[in-house]
């Protein structure tokens, strides 16, 4: 892989293990004209995609809980669905992408710790 290809798909792992889909756009559009055919930009873009559609739907969830519970839903359908229809699949950008996924569902699941609702507290 090209050093520039490489190292914008790497700064795009950095911002998707933060759970931040939506700065990773640029960099692996930047990678994929480096690199054409690179099957690893390619497959993280599609990741990206993916990830990019549910979280920004899962923002428009009122609760923490449900939101939580959003991600882990689409967790469970990415990884039967897409990934078991991938050709090839990239163990660095699964990692980054099972990083940030659980990551921002335990960020919901932690809101609710401090809830007052006893109920909310039981949910998490």
């Amino acid at each position: 892989m090209n050093n520039q290809a490489n190292y914008k798909l790497t700064q795009a792992y950095e911002f998707i293990k933060k759970g931040d889909f939506s700065s990773t756009n640029r960099l692996l559009e930047d990678a994929l004209e480096i690199e054409l055919e690179n099957e690893e930009v390619l497959f993280a873009l599609k990741c990206r995609n993916y990830w990019g559609d549910v979280v920004e739907k899962a923002s428009f969830l009122s609760m923490p809980f449900e939101r939580g519970e959003h991600l882990i839903a689409h967790w469970k359908y990415f990884l039967k669905n897409v990934i078991e229809n991938s050709d090839q699949v990239f163990e660095q950008t699964m990692y980054s992408i099972r990083k940030g996924i659980f990551t921002l569902a335990l960020e919901n699941y932690k809101q609710l710790l401090g809830d007052r609702h006893p109920l909310h507290k039981a949910e998490a």
